[in-house]
């Protein structure tokens, strides 16, 4: 959500009684948020809450997360220093978000086209080896052709 967007559903939720408590603490982590990303701008972080002394935070793969583990009493102690309460950071990783290519479902594949199977069976049935054979064996069952 844009800043323009963030403010404007923040000036809203201020406007009606029921939901000025909510206002304050997303206005209160709208803040944090921006104070976080002055403070690591190495990367995508985003907060998920403040419990008591703990900033509690997601990256958006392991990778990043482990490099903000390693930042953490820096990160912490630049938070500190403009004004935010906070004495730990809790890093938790967001699976799947922002595109991690290691969570992505593999790309299909083009089939392995008939004269190659038909290669790779003469190939079996003259092989010496056993293992070599077995090895064949499980490849073409595994990509044999539905009949």
């Amino acid at each position: 959500m844009s800043a323009p967007a963030q403010r404007a559903a923040i000036d809203w939720l201020q406007t009606e009684p029921a939901f000025q408590g909510l206002a304050s603490k997303i206005s209160g982590m709208v803040e944090l948020q921006a104070l976080l990303n002055r403070a690591y701008p190495h990367g995508a972080v985003e907060v998920l809450s403040l419990e008591g002394d703990t900033l509690v935070v997601a990256a958006g793969h392991s990778a990043a997360a482990a490099r903000l583990r390693q930042l953490a009493p820096s990160v912490v102690n630049a938070m500190q220093s403009r004004g935010v309460r906070v004495s730990q950071l809790r890093v938790r990783t967001r699976r799947g978000a922002d595109g991690d290519p290691r969570r992505q479902p593999p790309a299909p594949r083009a089939p392995i086209p008939a004269s190659a199977l038909e290669a790779l069976h003469t190939l079996r049935q003259e092989a010496r080896s056993d293992s070599l054979r077995d090895a064949l064996g499980a490849l073409l069952r595994q990509h044999r052709r539905p009949s």
